[in-house]
């Protein structure tokens, strides 16, 4: 599976967001965890992939909290078992477009 440039941003910042700021929660599902937070426009390629959904009730013109489906979680759980956490990220670090779990 590839990935476009949009959803690949997008996925980093959940897996970034989740290794940095759900420490109490890392055994708590990959789906459960609020990853993501923005608008929908900004979300659209992954809501339209179903790689993420809604955490909370969609807020027009506001920014909404968004999850991860089963599906974006296998590839954040592919990414973080490869050794990508937020120090990467944030050292620059990116996974690639190209995934293969």
């Amino acid at each position: 599976m590839r990935l476009t440039i949009s959803q690949h941003r997008l996925l980093v910042a959940a897996l970034r967001r989740h290794t940095r700021f759900n420490l109490t929660d890392l055994k708590k599902p990959l789906t459960e965890a609020w990853t993501g937070l923005g608008s929908k426009t900004t979300y659209r390629s992954v809501l339209e992939a179903g790689l993420m959904t809604y955490a909370t009730t969609p807020n027009p013109r506001y920014s909404t909290w968004w999850k991860l489906t089963p599906s974006g979680a296998v590839i954040i759980a592919f990414w973080h078992g490869q050794g990508y956490d937020f120090k990467k990220i944030e050292a620059g670090i990116l996974p690639s477009l190209e995934i293969t779990p």
